[in-house]
């Protein structure tokens, strides 16, 4: 209700309430849709509450170039389908590149050259083109449209295009005034641009730099005289982000996302926590301790984290036995999080697989067919796993170099945020015990490494069907 109401305006209480009105309504419809549990194995509660929003929604990025677009259309597009929305980005340099003409490439969306007008316009129709196909008989799927628009003309060409295919309209508008960071983008530009793959370095740099200057000529900052429409302004890389018409549930999450991504140089570890006493009986849940092959494991990962002497280093455990124990002999602040605790599987916690298998059948079979949503008994499923680890996402984010000794669902979750893994995916990531996860963020993705310790072997007691072939072809150590 806050963020309906924006932060309490008394002048929005009417249209509140209606909204809420909706969605009691819409959520009674669906409890009497089927049997109760029906309802508990097939029903992803935060996609029913997402879709009250309203039809499709386009996200249009707004700068000069070298100032983060790509980075933040990426890192927005991976959230969004890690919540279980469906959410992509359409670059318009990938349409710019695809045209067959005499022009040069990095040009044609340069200021002037009015004689290319026509070029322009088919690079534009054909991008939302294909973003109307995609919306084509969906609800929530949302847009992410990479491109510079920097001028009110073409803002003013997305309003009236989404205005006839009745989209709603988010400009996000990414400036970057601090040196360093331009500076960094541009040396990514010239290692990673498509348009410089044949160029030197130094031509590269050169070449872009022209590209800037040209663009500084006719960029009309968003201001809420002429821009009368929800933006959101994101500078230097999230040290100020300002927010104008942004209402309702999705926009201040998209806003409260970008509040808390930076582009700092840091190192994520995750690992699961040595093995327990209940791994060895095959048991879901429970909170028991480790065994001594779990107790090597902690002393394993206690002296490689601290020989790398990494620095403002945090370390972050769940509630439970194990992960406070595999912390133990770590040199550095650590925090335990509620948050973090394993998946609950209510009435089957400390069950084994096999009593799973032969003496509950149906529930058995209904968490096979769909193991994403399915959801235990008095317990959770994947999709509520996911709400609840969204603060953590939040501050893994703003934070530097963390370690998180967690549990097996938990850091299948956090898996698939990092590496853009389906929702389909997610509960089948291999993830053993014994193993260290680096994951350090690029600009446009993250890079995996796989650390294993020498003696201490690496266990799979709960392999339920886990995909084994997840992490192929990424480096291993």
């Amino acid at each position: 209700l806050y963020s309906i109401l924006d932060g309490g305006a008394l002048q929005n209480i009417i249209p509140a309430l209606t909204q809420v009105k909706r969605s009691v309504s819409a959520f009674r419809r669906l409890m009497s849709s089927g049997t109760p549990d029906a309802v508990r194995n097939n029903i992803n509660v935060s996609s029913q509450i997402n879709q009250l929003e309203g039809p499709n929604l386009l996200v249009a990025l707004v700068g000069l170039p070298c100032r983060g677009k790509t980075f933040v259309s990426e890192k927005l597009s991976r959230y969004l389908n890690w919540i279980d929305f469906k959410s992509r980005v359409f670059h318009l340099s990938d349409y710019r590149r695809l045209l067959n003409d005499d022009i040069p490439g990095n040009r044609l969306f340069m200021p002037g050259h009015p004689e290319w007008e026509e070029q322009r316009k088919h690079c534009l129709d054909t991008l939302f083109s294909d973003i109307w196909n995609w919306f084509e008989g969906e609800f929530d799927h949302i847009a992410i449209m990479d491109a510079s628009n920097c001028t009110l003309d073409r803002r003013q060409y997305i309003k009236d295009a989404c205005s006839e295919h009745k989209t709603n309209l988010l400009f996000i508008e990414v400036i970057t005034n601090d040196p360093k960071l331009i500076k960094a983008s541009l040396q990514n530009v010239e290692l990673n641009h498509p348009d410089y793959v044949s160029m030197s370095r130094e031509e590269a740099i050169r070449d872009f730099n022209e590209r800037i200057k040209a663009y500084e000529k006719s960029y009309e900052p968003m201001t809420p005289e002429k821009d009368d429409c929800p933006y959101i302004k994101f500078v230097d890389a999230g040290r100020q982000v300002f927010l104008h018409h942004v209402h309702g549930h999705l926009f201040t999450k998209i806003a409260a996302y970008l509040v808390n991504i930076h582009s700092t140089n840091r190192c994520i570890y995750l690992t699961r926590h040595g093995e327990s006493e209940d791994n060895i009986k095959h048991r879901i849940g429970g909170n028991s301790k480790l065994s001594s092959y779990g107790k090597h494991y902690a002393h394993a990962l206690g002296e490689y984290i601290n020989s790398e002497d990494i620095p403002d280093l945090q370390v972050w455990t769940s509630k439970l036995h194990r992960t406070i124990q595999t912390a133990a002999h770590i040199e550095a602040p650590t925090i335990s999080w509620q948050a973090l605790n394993e998946l609950n599987a209510g009435e089957f916690d400390c069950f084994a697989y096999s009593e799973l298998r032969s003496n509950h059948k149906d529930e058995y079979k209904a968490r096979q067919e769909n193991k994403f949503f399915y959801r235990y008994p008095k317990g959770e499923s994947y999709a509520d796993l996911v709400v609840r680890l969204d603060p953590v996402i939040m501050e893994l984010e703003r934070s530097s170099n963390v370690l998180v000794i967690c549990h097996q669902g938990v850091i299948r979750c956090l898996l698939a945020y990092f590496l853009g893994k389906s929702t389909k995916e997610l509960p089948f990531i291999d993830t053993p015990l014994h193993v260290l996860y680096k994951l350090t963020p690029k600009s446009y993705g993250c890079d995996l490494e796989l650390i294993k310790f020498d003696n201490i072997p690496i266990c799979r007691f709960l392999s339920d069907n886990s995909l084994s072939d997840v992490f192929e072809d990424q480096n291993e150590s």
